[in-house]
């Protein structure tokens, strides 16, 4: 995740929280960093799930990831389903982070 997506998701956590006063700010602060976290656990685990096979575990949290960016996307009136959907996404990455050099290292001359 790069910077201007971080501050894209804060303004609009910003934003959503202004025209819901029910929100509280830590709400609104842990939709934002929920990625994060994810990503910090997952590449913490993703050495743990080099064990299994890395096609499987890629395929597998590749699945994963996409399921949580459905439930963010469907969280229309729900905070707490976009910081679900970020904490998966976040920790599906943090794990793909993890996979991905090895995958390319294998297959690069």
């Amino acid at each position: 995740m790069n910077y201007s997506v971080a501050m894209m998701t804060l303004d609009a956590a910003k934003i959503w929280g202004e025209n819901d006063p029910s929100i509280s700010a830590m709400k609104i602060e842990m939709a934002t960093s929920s990625g994060v976290y994810g990503a910090t656990f997952g590449c913490g685990v993703g050495s743990i799930a080099l064990a299994f096979g890395r096609s499987k575990v890629m395929l597998i949290f590749s699945c994963i990831a996409i399921l949580g960016l459905i439930i963010q996307s469907m969280s229309f009136d729900s905070i707490d389903g976009i910081i679900v959907g970020r904490l998966m996404y976040g920790f599906s990455a943090g794990i793909l982070f993890c996979m991905a050099p090895k995958i390319i290292q294998e297959n690069t001359i």
